[in-house]
Parts: C-alpha cells; sequence; structure tokens
C-alpha cells in the first residue's frame, strides 16, 4: 500500500466494507492448525481443545524469547493487562509469575495477596497483574511496571476528571503503550491501544484518541535517546489536547496503525466486555478485517474471556463468525475453566492466565512468518 496515496477520508465503518467486499482475507476461514502440521518446534505448545484446568497448569511456561515480533493489540484492559505479561516477557526472558497457583486461599482479597510474603517470595512483581502495576508499592514507585520497564516501553497516558472531556471524547483517559526493543539478535515492537465499547454512560461514542501525533510516534519508535527522555520524565499528563480521535476502525487502521513505521505485522483486536454493539454487525467486522487485509497485516481475533461467574465455553455467534473470517482466532473460551481464585475480580485475572494467552498467540504467530521468527 503506497503512503499517503491510498488513504481513505473518514467514513462509516458499513460504506468502507460495501466498497471492498473483494479484499483478499474477507470470507477466508484459516482453520487451527497443530504445530506439527505447520513444521513449527512445539516451543509454543498450546492444548488444542482445552476442557479442563488441568490441561492449562501442564504448559510449559519455559519457552524461548521470539527474535523479532511486531504487533498491534487493540481492546481493554483485559488486552492491556494480555500487553504486559508479553512486554514484560520480552524484556525479562520469564513470565511475571513461573510458580502457580499463587499461594493465597480461594476468598483472599487481592490488597491481601499483595502483604503475604510468601505471595512476594514466589512472585517479586505480583503487583503488575493489577491495578496498582502504574504506582508500585506504596513506599515508592521504583516497582511500577514503567520503572521496571525503563524506555523500553513509553505510554501516551492521560487522565483527566474533566467531565466536559469525557463526554466529548467517551473516556476520561487516554492509555496506549509503545514497546521498543532493538538488539544485535532482536527486534520487537509491541503496541497497545486502548479501546473500550461503543458508548460511554452520555451515549457519547467511545473514540480511539492520542495525544501524540504518529509524526512524534514514529519517532519515539525509532529515536532510542528521545524514548529515554520521555521515560525520565515520566510522561503522563493531565491535559486534554487530542491530537488524534476517531470513532471508525477503519480510519484507525488505515491511517493511523498502517502509517506507523516500523508497521505492525499482525493486528490482534477485541472489544472486551463493554457493550459495543455496532461492533457486533456483519458490516462492521467485516469492514474492519478488509481492512487489516488492505493494511497489509495479519488479523488476529483475541475472543472475549469469561467471567468468574461462568462455566459456558461458548462463543457468542458474532464471534463465531469473526474466527471464520479472520486469519487466526485466539480462542479464549478455555477461561470458563478457571478456578474462581485465578480472577482479581469478575473479569480480570491473576498471573499465570496472561501468560498462557500470551503463549497461545505465539503458538499461532510461529506459524506465521510474516509477523514472527523464533
Amino acid at each position: 500500500r503506497q503512503r499517503g496515496s491510498e488513504q481513505i477520508k473518514q467514513t462509516s465503518d458499513q460504506t468502507f466494507y460495501n466498497t471492498s467486499t473483494k479484499l483478499v482475507g474477507v470470507g477466508k476461514r484459516h482453520d487451527k492448525i497443530t504445530s506439527k502440521e505447520r513444521g513449527c518446534t512445539g516451543d509454543y505448545e498450546f492444548p488444542i481443545n482445552v476442557t479442563d484446568f488441568r490441561q492449562l497448569e501442564s504448559i510449559t511456561l519455559k519457552v524461548p524469547l521470539p527474535k523479532h515480533l511486531n504487533i498491534m493489540i487493540v481492546g481493554d484492559s483485559v488486552s492491556r493487562y494480555f500487553y504486559i505479561s508479553l512486554t514484560y516477557f520480552l524484556k525479562f526472558g520469564s513470565w511475571i509469575n513461573m510458580k502457580h497457583p499463587l499461594p493465597v486461599g480461594r476468598n483472599e482479597s487481592i490488597s491481601n495477596m499483595y502483604n503475604q510474603q510468601a505471595a512476594r517470595e514466589a512472585v517479586p512483581h505480583l503487583h503488575l497483574i493489577w491495578k496498582n502495576f502504574l504506582l508500585g508499592s506504596k513506599e515508592s514507585r521504583s516497582e511500577s511496571y514503567d520503572e521496571i520497564m525503563g524506555h523500553l516501553d513509553i505510554c501516551d497516558c492521560v487522565w483527566s476528571n474533566v467531565v466536559q472531556w469525557d463526554k466529548k471524547f467517551g473516556v476520561n483517559d487516554v492509555m496506549n503503550r509503545y514497546f521498543r526493543q532493538n538488539s544485535r539478535n532482536t527486534s520487537h515492537s509491541v503496541t497497545f491501544f486502548q479501546k473500550y465499547g461503543d458508548n460511554n454512560n452520555w451515549n457519547v461514542p467511545i473514540q480511539f484518541k492520542s495525544t501524540w501525533g504518529l509524526q512524534e510516534i514514529n519517532k519515539l519508535l525509532n529515536e532510542e535517546a528521545l524514548r529515554e527522555k520521555y521515560n525520565s520524565t515520566y510522561y503522563k499528563q493531565e491535559r486534554s489536547e487530542v491530537k488524534y480521535a476517531t470513532t471508525n476502525w477503519t480510519e484507525f487502521i488505515l491511517n493511523f496503525v498502517a502509517m506507523m513505521e516500523p508497521k505492525p505485522n499482525a493486528f490482534v483486536f477485541n472489544q472486551g466486555l463493554w457493550p459495543h454493539p455496532d461492533f457486533e454487525r456483519p458490516e462492521v467486522y467485516k469492514s474492519i478485517i478488509a481492512a487489516i487485509s488492505m493494511a497489509g497485516m495479519l488479523s488476529i481475533y483475541k475472543t472475549t474471556t469469561k467471567r468468574s461467574n461462568t462455566n459456558d465455553t461458548r462463543l457468542d455467534p458474532y464471534e463465531h463468525e469473526i474466527c471464520n473470517l479472520v486469519d487466526h482466532c485466539l480462542d479464549l473460551s478455555w477461561t470458563a475453566h478457571l478456578p474462581e481464585y485465578m480472577y482479581v475480580d469478575q473479569a480480570h485475572f491473576v498471573e499465570p492466565v496472561y501468560s498462557w494467552m500470551n503463549i497461545q498467540m505465539l503458538n499461532i504467530l510461529h506459524g506465521s512468518s510474516c509477523s514472527f521468527s523464533p
């Protein structure tokens, strides 16, 4: 795709789909393929059909580091912790929690979990799995995710209590994270872009938004000294200036993501547990998949994880349809088999759940040479 000349004007996802139905990848089913069929080494083995929690416990967490990973992850807070788990692994070569299950009782609160000596010894960076990963311990910021990751991960992070801003842009915060790691043997670029549901409590559409312009982002991705400068000033602001905002998935994919340098090779997306009736419409999700294909990226749909109060592994009909259309389906319906103590609330998990999700994704990417080199 030639840069600039093929940019589309911001229009509805439905209109885009109606003019783009012949794009490669739309309507094509990519069935699950085993590692043996792909010719892979089996380094990232994941059960093909999870029917019991014990299958998850048998997953090998000691897996090799990938050499080249270039992906965009779009979603809500569950996808954010999924991203944190992955980038932590890329930096340190091990997952946040190598010992599981956590040494806590079923009814222990997450705050009590942090204070248990046994838990801290087993999982030194336990706090990264929940909300205070941004703040670290009460005594010091030195254990926050931002400090631990340094300039490898920079965040376009904004919190605002201004109701008018909330009503204008859908939600009152921005959290887009950019992980960039270059060395002699590895090159990783992993981006998380926050996207909740369709509308907020004021029925205002929730947007993709960034307080950094695309040119600024590309400089940050390619200039290490600039990333160090941003990290050293703890670049989190309370401001209302938004340099990019759209509710349109195809506009975001073609005129923002596809213009990133380096451009992601794989696009992992999900709307999460937030209400998203528009996203469930066939003309919308088909347009998203068409745009990903047009941008020359691999489409990976990450199915919505299950809440703690259900054991139903069935996917919603629209997710079935999406999984039939994308290049790969990251089917997380196995979260219905998780015991209650692996949740911190009804929606979020403790490690190694996010590690398992990432191993499953690496298993998929291992068979896609355009996105991943073992």
